[in-house]
């Protein structure tokens, strides 16, 4: 060993060791602390969330409340920056074992001892890196609230996660006790590690904002939720329900009156369909935070090491290329492309303390009385069609070119509300006809994301999850070829 390392390289690597066992001890003694406050909470931890789920798929989602820490997050973050750290080092590093070629100076490989003892530290380094690389890419969201502190009232917390309980999460490897053998313990221990991990990527950390007024909201997959006092949950707004009989009072009595529109627009918000377009950094980052790159990195870093820097140029080089061709000319220009065809910048007329006022698309709420215009104009919500009719296009729903007739809710207390009545908000209304300016009247009974067209944004950009046994063996494959290469440089 003394011949390949000296003593410059046995400190770099025990300080490198010990950094890791402080960095260790500090978050044990954080998650000892958060587990006691854990099991000091009174309630049960964790509540049903409601979803609306834009495929009608049966989806099982729950909510847990946490608190933001400040020693926690720098804890977190400290794994964040000394995984920065340590790719630095591998860059530099890499650089200088070329010396004297490419301008590198030669002090590292005199520091070091040689070739040898520069590299015995580099491999140390380049294998706790990028191990250190996966894990946070895996449980990132969930890694999020372990440096935070649960609690188990909703109106208290400051961030809330939000996870998908999906079938094949709770998956048992199955054995016979009795005939259980080394290989089989093996993969059951396998087995649960694979479905944390799983649950892990289930998992979106979402924080509470506090509106003037003090109501609590979150918002997710582009719906807001309003925190209840009543059950200590939040649930989504932006739809509602209403019997034959309500539909024709709300027109009877002048619609809505300004007070209860404010109310409304502060519980439900605007009726827009809000797609986050992240900026090139965010892009960016979003892009290179998949696995696939940290296994990209380890084989280009390997080339590079090792003398072939034509190799792992040329590999570096097409990871970098396709990975910020992908982020910034594909994903990122179709998400500005569904952020403006989810936009609706129209006017309206709706009926409000017994007169009629012209407002914008966006401030609709629940419970509007709208009268409808025609020539092909896309309908601002969903809703129920009180007086008049309409006919409308909703071929951009069901593909079906046929103009389709809707009728009005009838008036009586036994009426049945059927899809005769309801029309859906993106649909063209090529003919509108009834008692104000010849318009056809219109309750909302749904605005924002959850609107059926907001629903088809919703499908597009967060469609449900799909189990492909490829995806379940891949990253098997390549936890073997990474121990095959740990093999091979040991």
């Amino acid at each position: 060993m003394g011949d390949l390392i000296n003593d410059a390289g046995i400190w770099l690597c025990t300080t490198v060791v010990l950094v890791l066992v402080f960095l260790a001890l500090l978050n044990g003694l954080f998650q000892f602390n958060r587990k006691q406050v854990l099991d000091s909470l009174q309630e049960p931890f964790g509540k049903p969330l409601t979803f609306h789920s834009p495929d009608d798929s049966v989806r099982t989602f729950k909510q847990y409340g946490f608190v933001y820490s400040t020693y926690g997050a720098i804890l977190l973050h400290s794994w964040v920056a000394l995984f920065a750290i340590g790719y630095i080092y591998m860059i530099l590093f890499c650089w200088l074992s070329y010396s004297p070629q490419f301008l590198a100076p030669g002090f590292a490989l005199e520091y070091f001892g040689g070739w040898n003892g520069l590299m015995a530290p580099w491999l140390l380094i380049f294998t706790i890196d990028h191990i250190l690389g996966m894990v946070l890419i895996f449980t990132w969201e969930a890694m999020r609230t372990r440096f935070m502190y649960p609690v188990s009232s909703l109106a208290d917390a400051t961030h809330v996660m939000i996870e998908e309980e999906l079938p094949f999460m709770t998956e048992d490897f199955l054995v016979d006790p009795d005939t259980e053998g080394h290989l089989d313990r093996l993969k059951r221990h396998g087995s649960k590690v694979q479905a944390r991990f799983k649950r892990a990527k289930c998992r979106t950390v979402v924080k509470v904002d506090v509106e003037k007024d003090g109501a609590r909201s979150i918002e997710y997959t582009c719906v807001r939720y309003i925190h209840s006092e009543e059950d200590d949950c939040f649930h989504p707004t932006g739809i509602v329900d209403y019997t034959a009989a309500q539909v024709h009072e709300a027109v009877r009595r002048g619609g809505l009156t300004s007070k209860e529109a404010k109310v409304m627009l502060n519980a439900c918000g605007k009726n827009e369909i809000n797609v986050h377009v992240p900026s090139i950094l965010e892009a960016l980052l979003t892009e290179f935070s998949d696995f696939t790159y940290i296994f990209n990195s380890i084989g280009t870093w390997s080339y590079m090491v090792f003398s072939s820097w034509n190799i792992g140029l040329f590999w570096l080089l097409l990871t970098l290329g396709s990975g910020i061709f992908r982020s910034l000319f594909i994903v990122r220009p179709n998400q500005k492309k569904i952020h403006e065809l989810a936009q609706l910048h129209t006017e309206c007329e709706v009926l409000r303390d017994g007169k009629w006022t012209t407002i914008r698309a966006a401030d609709i709420v629940l419970g509007d009385v709208v009268a409808i215009e025609d020539n092909s104009t896309k309908l601002p919500c969903d809703g129920l069609v009180v007086e008049g009719s309409l006919v409308v296009n909703e071929s951009m729903l069901t593909g079906e070119p046929m103009p389709i007739q809707k009728m009005p809710v009838e008036k009586s207390d036994a009426a049945v509300i059927g899809k005769k009545n309801l029309a859906y908000a993106g649909t063209a209304c090529l003919e509108s006809s009834g008692p104000h300016d010849n318009k056809a009247l219109l309750i909302a009974t749904a605005v924002g994301a959850l609107t059926t067209r907001g629903q088809l944004v919703r499908m597009v950009l967060f469609p449900t999850s799909v189990r492909f046994k490829y995806n379940d063996q891949l990253p098997k494959v390549y936890m073997l070829l990474s121990c095959y290469m740990v093999i091979l440089f040991a």
